[in-house]
């Protein structure tokens, strides 16, 4: 009988054990993930920084700006939205600027 119970008692243990395991794993992926969030955006500071503030927003508005135009010749063409291809363009220009400094 107490090796019953002290068989069960170790599997409960077990369970439990495997449960913190996966929080713990799944809690380290988040962390890891927001650690390469801002490393990432802080190289984009870096380049920003380096490149010149002045310059920098020069070529996130012409990205951005050739970005709004496309995507709202994309609207015009597919029968879409005018307005809202062209936001999406210009956001996605914005990120194609910001990516390239």
């Amino acid at each position: 009988m107490a090796s019953i119970i002290l068989a069960a008692s170790q599997n409960v243990v077990a369970w439990g054990l495997s449960d913190v395991t996966s929080k713990v794993n799944k809690t380290a992926k988040k962390v890891d993930s927001g650690v390469k969030t801002a490393e990432k955006t802080k190289a984009t500071a870096d380049r920003v920084e380096k490149k010149g503030l002045k310059n920098s927003a020069k070529v996130v508005a012409k990205e951005s700006a050739k970005g709004a135009i496309t995507g709202a010749a994309n609207g015009v063409v597919k029968g879409g939205s005018v307005t809202g291809e062209g936001t999406k363009g210009a956001i996605s220009g914005a990120k194609k600027g910001l990516g390239s400094l």
